[in-house]
């Protein structure tokens, strides 16, 4: 694999797993309102729960960046040493 095609299935990735990380923070909170809408839930629960979510949102976005970034820096790392053998 070329370093062209390893950064487009990376990027690729990436966009697939932000928009799956989006999609279920939406369901969740669409979930939360239905809850605070029906009385199950008061205001501050309902604050509590949207900040939780949230930060498991950004907390995920945070590793997809970190998991892409390593793995370049890896590939980039094992390049160098197999072409300084070869």
């Amino acid at each position: 694999m070329n370093k062209f095609e390893f950064s487009r299935k990376a990027t690729s990735n990436k966009q697939k797993l932000t928009a799956l990380n989006q999609e279920k923070l939406k369901a969740v909170l669409s979930f939360f309102s239905s809850l605070h809408e029906n009385g199950e839930i008061n205001d501050k629960t309902l604050e509590v729960l949207i900040l939780y979510a949230y930060s498991i949102f950004v907390e995920n976005q945070v590793e997809i960046l970190v998991e892409e970034t390593l793995e370049r820096k890896l590939m980039t790392f094992l390049r160098s040493k197999f072409e300084t053998n070869s």
